[in-house]
């Protein structure tokens, strides 16, 4: 495994993992909200990535684990100029599997979206337009109210550990993509498991729906949250991955 530092000029710094494999395909992990590019999941997908020959790459967002930034920072739109920076350092012309997990899963649709070397996209319970979700669903009106005169609201117990600001919000409303067609064709597989309290099942069909790809596949674990982080969830997100592996090259 080897530890980088992304250094962009006027920007945060970013940190990221990068490993060379002798496939030419990298497995791009997209980590969620709040977490890191150095929890088990990723090391799960890291090893089976290792272990088909491919590269493997993944980031900590601006505001994220070892990346520069604070909280207020963060939107989505920050977190997909982010990867873009990355990948256009490492892996600008290979094929690209992307495996993005909780908003991650929103970045990562974004990139199948636009960039054209992506191949497949795998979502662990993906979160597309999760503001919307969390504006309309979970915040309380004189929460909102603070947001809308342009105060900063968490993090904190309240606020589940996230930070929530009038920027979040509007760049977030700005790459909504549920509400439209998303444009990728490649194969895609979603993981979702059952007692996920915060990415409901019809939101998994949503994003079925949406996408204009013939070859979508969706598995759901009877018992798994939205953290999906059980080892049995953990042997079956590899194994998805090692199929998909196998599909693109064919």
């Amino acid at each position: 495994m080897t530890d980088l530092i992304l250094k962009r000029p006027k920007k945060w710094n970013l940190a990221y993992t990068f490993d060379k494999g002798n496939k030419d395909l990298c497995v791009v992990y997209l980590h969620g909200w709040l977490a890191n590019r150095k929890r088990q999941k990723a090391l799960t997908l890291q090893e089976v990535a290792g272990k088909n020959g491919c590269s493997y790459l993944s980031l900590d967002y601006t505001a994220h684990g070892e990346s520069g930034g604070s909280p207020a920072d963060f939107t989505i739109g920050q977190g997909i100029a982010d990867t873009l920076d990355v990948i256009a350092e490492t892996v600008p012309n290979i094929p690209l599997i992307i495996i993005g997990n909780s908003v991650g899963g929103w970045i990562g649709l974004w990139l199948a979206e636009h960039l054209k070397t992506v191949v497949g996209f795998i979502g662990l319970a993906p979160a597309p337009d999760i503001t919307d979700w969390i504006w309309n669903k979970m915040l309380p009106d004189y929460a909102k109210a603070e947001i809308e005169k342009g105060n900063i609201l968490g993090p904190m117990e309240a606020t589940h550990g996230f930070c929530f600001t009038k920027q979040l919000f509007k760049d977030g409303e700005e790459h909504f993509m549920l509400n439209r067609p998303i444009e990728f064709k490649g194969p895609v597989r979603i993981l979702w498991g059952d007692q996920d309290d915060r990415v409901e099942k019809s939101r998994i069909n949503q994003i079925k729906e949406c996408l204009v790809s013939d070859d979508v596949a969706i598995t759901v674990i009877k018992g798994s949250d939205h953290h999906l982080s059980r080892p049995e969830d953990f042997k079956i997100m590899g194994e998805i991955l090692e199929n998909m592996i196998k599909e693109v090259q064919k």
